[in-house]
């Protein structure tokens, strides 16, 4: 906004985006502490009784006396409840954004058998950039989340999207916005994908692209190349700087 990209319509999305992600982490910081107090109370120490009797009782987890058996397995299935916190990856890394500096493409979310511990990558509007291992032409292995450079857009077509290249490239010339664009293919593009990670993540065909912001997260996705992928492409940048009429 200060450079004249955007209006204030931009600075507006930050509240919508991260209040519902720091309302979630709130609730999961809580839901964890809590988790902390049932397992002390399982394993049986208290401040009360000291430190003596709180070691006898700990060294029951590790003891072969049949009667702890019952002790020792409570205590490690709260220990392993415990995973909530230790391996929480979509809370850490999955969380979305909604707001105006985003157009959805009317895809659903991806279904996670467990939307706190799996994370499930997906180059979806509204989605952190899904890392993936790719290639330039001479073998030097990068992560997709290399390719975003500070301050700047990022429009990431497929092997079939030079038409998607062109009309970023023109746009930036014409306008002056900060606008790359490349493409990513198995065989061909200006990287390779040579395990195929990120065709999976991406959801569009080898004609389609994604425009990536600044901050990493998916703006905009085309599922294939439109008829006019100039327009289309400028509508949704300036939409999602708050320039432009939301578009889909």
């Amino acid at each position: 906004m200060l450079r004249g990209h955007a209006t204030g319509q931009l600075l507006a999305s930050y509240e919508p985006e991260r209040e519902p992600v720091a309302v979630r982490n709130v609730q999961r910081s809580v839901e964890n502490a809590l988790n902390h107090v049932v397992t002390t109370q399982i394993l049986g120490v208290t401040p009360d009784v000291g430190a003596e009797a709180n070691w006898r009782q700990v060294r029951r987890i590790w003891s072969r006396l049949p009667g702890d058996a019952t002790h020792r397995q409570a205590v490690k299935t709260a220990i392993a409840g415990q995973s909530m916190e230790f391996n929480e990856h979509n809370i850490e890394y999955g969380y979305t954004y909604n707001s105006a500096a985003i157009i959805p493409d009317g895809t659903p979310e991806p279904e996670s058998p467990d939307p706190i511990r799996i994370y499930q990558p997906a180059a979806r509007p509204g989605h952190p950039l899904p890392h993936a291992w790719i290639e330039t032409s001479d073998g030097i292995r990068l992560s997709t989340l290399d390719l975003i450079q500070p301050s700047r857009f990022l429009l990431i077509a497929g092997e079939d999207g030079d038409d998607w290249c062109s009309a970023a490239q023109k746009l930036a010339a014409d306008t002056g916005l900060p606008l790359d664009g490349l493409r990513i293919g198995h065989a061909d593009g200006d990287y390779l994908d040579p395990r195929s990670t990120w065709t999976r993540h991406r959801g569009h065909s080898p004609g389609g692209a994604v425009l990536v912001r600044p901050d990493r997260f998916i703006a905009w996705r085309s599922p294939d190349l439109t008829g006019d992928p100039a327009s289309d492409l400028q509508a949704a940048l300036l939409s999602i700087l708050g320039r432009g009429s939301p578009t889909t």
